[in-house]
């Protein structure tokens, strides 16, 4: 339920930029889900795999938009 959506409006993108490669740059959610549940989970993670690879180079951030009922990354 996390990137559900009806609608482009419901959809946003989450900065992981920076962040390790097992992640890529960004997550795509609904607009109202709670954005502090999926980043505890990317640390935890990180934490127990102990990753080590950084993303230094991530692109502007893509406009988020619904399709099929789930928010994505435009192309």
């Amino acid at each position: 339920m996390a990137n559900y959506c009806k609608s482009d409006v419901d959809c946003k993108a989450i900065v992981l930029g920076g962040e390790y490669i097992a992640f890529g740059c960004y997550h795509f959610v609904n607009k109202d889900f709670d954005q502090n549940s999926i980043l505890s989970k990317v640390q935890r993670y990180k934490h127990e795999m102990k990753c080590s690879t950084i993303i230094n180079r991530c692109a502007p951030v893509p406009e988020a938009k619904c399709v099929s009922g789930k928010c994505v990354h435009s192309d």
